[in-house]
């Protein structure tokens, strides 16, 4: 696949051949032009003893047509074939005139060798058009991603330019959407080389947080997926296990001091249970112990767990009744309201008791 060299110093023409045509006559600003403009390139190269070239200049390029098209959808060049060598040379052109027809990026889309009519270049020229039209939905789409870049919804902008860029075209839109991803994927390279640089100070819980932190805010961008593998690699590591258990033991010991403060009792003793469990190695699996002997050697507080264990024990035999309702197994249902009731204490004992109630009162179904 023959590109158009990025930049050449051209030496520019003399005179405009065709008034009507906007001419340009340099290569390396008309290049810039396009890639700014999104308009795609035409390349007239011609010399000045081709016969056909003058031909072309006074039928082809003095169509109202073909001038009008030229105009407002390309950006046209017309280019000395003697004085542009180089240029000759790498697009290897074997005679004149020639026209190439390119996208704004520069890659070559057509090659017309030799002298063409107006209607011949017409067709050539709206079927370029075509190939390279902004469709609507695309227009909308990049358009709705730049107000989410705005908003900083990084995920949502990344999704629809994906959908832009879909067919892999190379449309004056899409190319906008793929400057546009690159910046999202320069903001989301910022943010992993700050999680790299905590991970290389072993302060792996900040490089972890960092990590997640990307995944969400850049979902669907190639640093998202970077920064899974680096999440997954920094999981493997035997000093953020370590760092990310006391981490946990920290953050739940916090909890149940919370749980105490607020009157959680039974919450307190579950958590506490929990760390001088699982966490008994620790300081926070010691200190765990101690709120449960705090707990234990104070009635009150005692009462009020016990109180709300009941509470919540009862509440799951009457969620455990209605499941055998809905079953067809009522006698169950009836043994699960009976439990309940066993529990006098509870603020749902009378709700037990009436459900219950209403169970036996059921006609028995024929066997």
């Amino acid at each position: 696949l023959i590109l158009l060299v990025p930049v050449l110093i051209l030496a520019s023409s003399g005179l405009a051949w065709g008034e009507e045509v906007k001419w340009r006559y340099e290569y390396a600003p008309s290049r810039q032009e396009a890639q700014r403009s999104g308009l795609p390139l035409l390349l007239d190269f011609s010399t000045d003893w081709c016969t056909y070239c003058k031909k072309l200049d006074v039928t082809t390029f003095k169509d109202p047509q073909v001038v009008k098209a030229l105009n407002e959808q390309f950006i046209p060049v017309k280019l000395d074939g003697n004085r542009e060598k180089r240029l000759v040379e790498h697009l290897r052109l074997q005679g004149y005139p020639t026209i190439i027809l390119a996208a704004p990026d520069g890659r070559i889309l057509k090659t017309i060798e030799g002298y063409v009519d107006a209607a011949k270049l017409q067709a050539q020229l709206a079927e370029v058009s075509a190939a390279l039209s902004n469709p609507d939905w695309m227009l909308k789409a990049q358009q709705e991603a730049g107000r989410a870049m705005a908003a900083g919804d990084f995920a949502r902008a990344t999704m629809l330019l994906r959908s832009v860029l879909e067919d892999e075209g190379q449309r004056p839109v899409q190319l906008q959407a793929r400057r546009q991803l690159q910046e999202i994927e320069q903001l989301a390279q910022l943010q992993l080389q700050r999680a790299r640089q905590h991970a290389e100070r072993q302060e792996f819980a900040e490089a972890m947080t960092g990590l997640e932190s990307l995944q969400t805010r850049y979902e669907g961008t190639q640093t998202a997926q970077d920064a899974a593998k680096l999440l997954a690699q920094l999981a493997e590591n035997p000093q953020v296990k370590l760092q990310q258990r006391s981490r946990r033991a920290v953050e739940m010991l916090a909890q149940a001091r919370r749980d105490l403060r607020e009157q959680n009792y039974l919450c307190c003793v579950d958590r506490c249970a929990v760390l001088a469990t699982h966490f008994g190695d620790l300081p926070e699996g010691a200190e765990a112990l101690k709120i449960l002997d705090q707990i234990k050697a104070n009635p009150d507080w005692l009462k009020a767990a016990t109180e709300t264990l009941a509470d919540r024990l009862c509440e799951m035999y009457i969620a455990l009744a209605e499941v055998w309702v809905k079953r067809g197994e009522p006698g169950l249902a009836e043994e699960s309201l009976q439990r309940a009731v066993a529990i006098k204490g509870s603020r749902h004992f009378e709700a037990a008791r009436v459900r219950l109630v209403q169970l036996k009162s059921q006609p028995a179904e024929p066997q």
